[in-house]
């Protein structure tokens, strides 16, 4: 009895001394007891200056199988490329139900033959966060988009996060997020501003639609232009789409091929979203939330502003309001309130139609006030007015 637990002990000193199982001596030395999961409900097992990643064991290393990590920092010493050659074995998680966080960071380049996304069968869900990064993608190694034929889609549901330190680029493959089932998927730190250019735009690949599985895309921004090449008609068509920062839309257009299965928007200011215009609302069939933190009160100087709002459009615009009364403006911009009865189903945009009824916007008086003809043709004297006075200081 006592020469097999010395063989087990030799057994076990000995694999803990091996070069690849050295990355794993602290985790093992905190989580080697039972209890530990009670004060420790994340396990992070910290990879660090680490040279091959492939070599590394988790099955073998980790000693305590019943506390296997549920996070896990990769920390190479030289930037990595994500091809087919950076794969793990996690053999060790079969039959696991965690869910398994990896952050990774210094990836040099994403490569649209990569086996590392589809390393996680073994997993429901896994959630991938990117740092210090470049989001360029290769095909082999080689500047390449090339279309193919879908041979599966992972089983594994995964959220995929870019975080601000990542360096995006245009004319960017989007070939590296298909056959996955992406539940979500974000990108931070987009900026076309002064201080800092950051611009991510993906290429056009037609009737690629059926190659992706994304069901909602986060997009962070500061003082961004919105374009049709970032948010991708063939990549993102039926997607939740969140949009948060400061942005405008740079193409009026932006919407008319795809058709999102939500549009949430988080902004500064309300006005900026229609800096260049408010078309990009006429292609829209969908409820709309807009937050904005400048407390907009719609006033009817803005009224030509949204002149251009199609009365055929079927959108639904929720916005916080904090008006005591209708403005001919709102009256404008909410039109569609006005011509339906929305259903209870719709909780927020049947509270906005309640509201818009209770400030008065569908008095018959007020409504016929709000005269379209007078209203364009006094502001639109005013604004050029205004203009021509500008031009003359």
């Amino acid at each position: 009895m006592d020469f097999l637990k010395f063989l087990f002990l030799f057994k076990t000193i000995s694999l803990c001394l091996t070069s690849d199982c050295l990355y794993f001596t602290k985790y093992n030395r905190i989580y080697r007891n039972e209890n530990t999961s009670i004060q420790k409900p994340s396990r992070v097992l910290e990879l660090i200056n680490v040279e091959n990643f492939s070599e590394l064991d988790f099955n073998n290393c980790i000693q305590n199988k019943n506390l296997l990590p549920n996070f896990i920092n990769l920390y190479p010493t030289h930037p990595i490329k994500l091809n087919y050659n950076f794969n793990f074995n996690f053999s060790a998680f079969l039959d696991s139900d965690i869910f398994l966080t990896i952050r990774l960071q210094k990836i040099s380049f994403f490569d649209t033959n990569n086996s590392f996304f589809n390393s996680f069968e073994n997993f429901m869900f896994i959630n991938l966060e990117f740092y210090n990064s470049e989001l360029r993608v290769l095909k082999n190694g080689k500047e390449s988009c090339e279309l193919e034929s879908i041979d599966f889609f992972s089983n594994t549901k995964k959220y995929i996060n870019f975080a601000l330190s990542v360096l995006y680029f245009k004319r960017t493959c989007p070939l590296f997020l298909s056959q996955s089932e992406i539940l979500t998927l974000s990108f931070s730190g987009l900026s076309n501003s002064l201080l800092k250019k950051n611009i991510l735009e993906f290429l056009e690949i037609p009737n690629t639609s059926h190659f992706y599985l994304i069901e909602s895309l986060v997009l962070n921004f500061y003082k961004y232009s919105i374009t049709k090449r970032l948010i991708d008609s063939n990549v993102f068509n039926g997607s939740k789409i969140y949009l948060k920062g400061v942005f405008d839309f740079k193409e009026d257009d932006v919407f008319s091929n795809l058709i999102p299965g939500l549009l949430l928007i988080k902004t500064k200011k309300f006005i900026n979203l229609f800096k260049n215009g408010v078309n990009w609302l006429n292609y829209l069939n969908i409820e709309i939330q807009i937050t904005s933190g400048d407390d907009y009160q719609f006033p009817d100087e803005d009224y030509c502003i949204f002149a251009s709002l199609q009365n055929q459009s079927s959108y639904l615009l929720n916005a916080e309001l904090s008006n005591k009364k209708c403005t001919c403006t709102m009256i404008r911009v909410f039109a569609n309130y006005l011509k339906i009865n929305v259903s209870a189903e719709y909780y927020l945009s049947n509270e906005l139609q309640n509201q818009l009824i209770s400030i008065g916007c569908l008095d018959p008086v007020f409504y016929n006030s709000c005269n379209t003809e007078e209203k364009l043709n006094k502001y639109l004297t005013q604004f050029i007015q205004l203009d021509f006075l500008n031009i003359k200081l």
